[in-house]
């Protein structure tokens, strides 16, 4: 379960907004279509997990891709935290 702080989802909103705002002057679509039957763009991990590929980040959505009950986005900087993790939990536990 994730448990969001005000302050937190405020960051959170605020760097979406940025990042839309710098796409916006750049002339790119910011309103890309989830194809939930594309395994590029959508893909079941498991335990409930959907992984979305939003182009510029990573969603994990639990339950339901399209209706989920919790998301997570992992930018490209947590991605690479959670991949240097998991690289290191699996040469201790491998």
């Amino acid at each position: 379960m994730v448990i969001r702080t005000n302050v937190h989802y405020a960051c959170n909103v605020m760097r979406f907004w940025l990042f839309c705002t710098y796409l916006s002057g750049k002339g790119e679509s910011m309103s890309k279509e989830i194809d939930y039957t594309d395994s590029m763009q959508v893909d079941y991990a498991g335990d409930g997990v959907y992984a979305i590929n939003t182009g510029w980040a990573i969603e994990l959505r639990a339950n339901d891709p399209r209706i989920p009950t919790d998301t997570i986005t992992l930018e490209p900087s947590v991605l690479a935290a959670v991949n240097r993790i998991a690289k290191r939990w699996g040469r201790d536990h491998g």
